[in-house]
């Protein structure tokens, strides 16, 4: 222990009394005024020399035993207080940032195969959390901190964390990185209204890689997780480039859905989880803190989200599950006529993701590596309109206990927020909404005219000859998306702007059910019964008619925007 005060024998003063010097008021002897002023001159700057070197060097011994410089450290004591406290700030900010990577995966599994990881309740889920850098091998034990100190900011930089360069992908597209930064086309990234149409005709082929370099900037995903910036852009060039030409599910749409997500974490929202209503109490619960949900989830898990989102419907042929059963496509065969299309999505995505000059994820440890594959591939399979409602009752009963410091319950938010995004058309303003479904219809027409071709039934809704876009926006909002929106709504999930009662989501989706119901009417005014699809059912599309036969189900009957019937 370091003793508090010095006894009076060893400090200067008493040495210079001993010695016949005299005193002054502060301690300190005074200048001699004989011949060998000298001598005491060289004995005097002795002793304040050694109480300087004592001074110095007790601090560098605190120092070392707090762990703030290595014991086996042969570094210079330095005169300068400054640059020392400098050097020790810098390596105890290395030590202090947080790891994920001591986690231990748990027995439980999921419908996926791959292991979940236990909740870590004393763990930061906030969007500053830092992913700790590797500890580099000590191979020269006289290195000195500010050595230690400049090689963690080198490699750093050049693991990506600053990026500031031009970027060419290995296909020879280029990237300035600091035009993207200054984009103002992407400065309303934030907004439920993002012109995402009017983008795209800017950047037709790389809408999608541009829109997630500006979401991962601003979730600081980079500096984070040391992303390089090359293998970035090769994966996300790459995974645009194999979204077909086709009208609804291309690279716009993928960069849609991932731009949802953005809005619905990044904004706040006051989740109504666990709260307890007492009967007996007239003073109604106090308002839960705003925060938004990125700053909820932990770093990975929103990366998680955010590629998943981009890669959702990768290589997507512009067919439903239910055509690529009927007519045995080779995917149907693989996956067994179960969710088809999204198992496609998220296996030649990761495929592309798993190359060399892609694998943008490389400096993830294995831990973290098989956590951030397991929330893909739910973000993904999620997509499935099959399990659409099972998630939104499965998140209606979990209500009550929801936390989300619990991993599971984050995960289940985090599914309601990509389900939502991937099916926000009816949520947006109007003039939006009415180019995606004109898009959607388009598409639909397409596989009409191939099952014509084939000498199939033409699915409802898909007869470009019969169209009947009102009743299926109808349909759509009522019975898929009004669900959902609802479930999000009145537990808080949905932000709610200032100035606004309610979520603009909410707005916009009563405006545009509204909008199709007058647009019904006008319709019904003039019917003709000769004209009807005898294919539907109360403005239903069928994926499998002989086991929907008799279904009392009202949800059974509801058309989607993949035209899929949710179960």
């Amino acid at each position: 222990m370091i003793p508090s005060r010095r006894s009076e024998s060893h400090s200067p003063a008493s040495r210079c009394k001993s010695a016949g010097h005299p005193l002054t008021t502060n301690g300190f002897h005074s200048i001699p005024s004989s011949a060998s002023s000298s001598t005491h001159s060289m004995n005097r700057q002795g002793s304040v020399d050694n109480l300087i070197f004592k001074l110095l060097t007790r601090q560098k011994y605190v120092a070392k035993c707090l762990g703030f410089i290595p014991a086996r450290s042969s570094v210079a004591i330095q005169t300068t207080p400054v640059v020392e406290r400098d050097i020790v700030g810098c390596l105890q900010n290395e030590a202090s940032k947080p790891r994920i990577s001591n986690i231990t995966f748990s027995t439980v599994t999921s419908a996926t195969g791959l292991p979940t990881v236990p909740a870590e309740p004393n763990k930061a889920r906030s969007s500053s959390y830092w992913k700790t850098e590797a500890s580099p091998s000590n191979n020269n034990e006289h290195e000195t901190p500010a050595d230690a100190c400049r090689k963690a900011n080198v490699s750093r930089k050049e693991s990506g964390t600053h990026i500031d360069t031009v970027v060419t992908t290995i296909d020879g597209q280029r990237y300035d990185t600091r035009e993207l930064d200054n984009d103002p086309d992407f400065s309303e990234t934030a907004e439920w209204a993002f012109p995402i149409f009017q983008i795209s005709r800017k950047y037709p082929k790389t809408i999608l890689s541009r829109l997630t370099y500006n979401i991962f900037q601003q979730a600081e995903l980079f500096r984070i997780f040391k992303v390089s910036p090359i293998k970035f852009f090769n994966f996300f060039h790459a995974l645009e480039k194999g979204y077909w030409e086709i009208p609804y599910h291309n690279r716009i749409h993928a960069a849609d859905v991932l731009h949802g997500c953005y809005y619905l974490s990044v904004h706040p929202v006051r989740p109504q989880f666990g709260v307890v209503k007492s009967p007996d109490s007239l003073i109604p619960a106090p308002l839960p803190l705003a925060a938004s949900i990125m700053s909820q989830m932990s770093t990975l898990e929103l990366m998680a989200l955010f590629t998943a989102a981009a890669m959702h419907d990768y290589d997507h042929p512009g067919r439903t599950n239910a055509f690529l059963v009927t007519v045995e496509d080779k995917k149907a065969i693989l996956y067994n006529d179960r969710s088809v299309l999204e198992n496609h999505h998220a296996a030649e995505s990761w495929k592309l993701l798993c190359r060399t000059e892609n694998h943008f994820i490389e400096n993830l440890d294995p831990a973290e590596m098989k956590r951030f594959r397991y929330l893909v591939l739910e973000y993904i399979l999620a997509t499935d309109l099959k399990q659409h409602f099972e998630i939104i009752m499965t998140f209606n009963d979990r209500l009550a206990d929801m936390d989300l410091q619990v991993e599971s319950d984050r995960l289940l938010v985090g599914k309601l927020l990509i389900k939502m995004a991937d099916i926000n058309s009816p949520t947006k303003p109007y003039g939006l909404h009415r180019q995606w479904t004109d898009r959607i219809c388009e598409e639909f027409y397409e596989q009409g005219d191939d099952e014509k071709r084939r000498g199939l039934a033409i699915t409802p809704y898909m007869d470009r000859g019969d169209a009947q876009v009102a009743k299926l926006q109808d349909s759509f909002i009522a019975h898929v998306v009004s669900p959902l929106a609802q479930a999000m709504h009145e537990s808080g999930l949905l932000p709610i702007l200032p100035g606004l009662e309610t979520s603009e989501l909410m707005i916009n989706m009563q405006h545009n059910h509204r909008k199709w119901k007058e647009e019904i009417e006008i319709e019904t005014a003039t019917y003709d019964p000769s004209t009807c699809n005898g294919g539907s059912v109360n403005g239903v599309i069928e994926e499998e008619s002989a086991s929907n036969s008799g279904s009392p189900d009202p949800r059974r009957d509801s058309p989607s925007l993949d035209s899929e019937l949710s179960q």
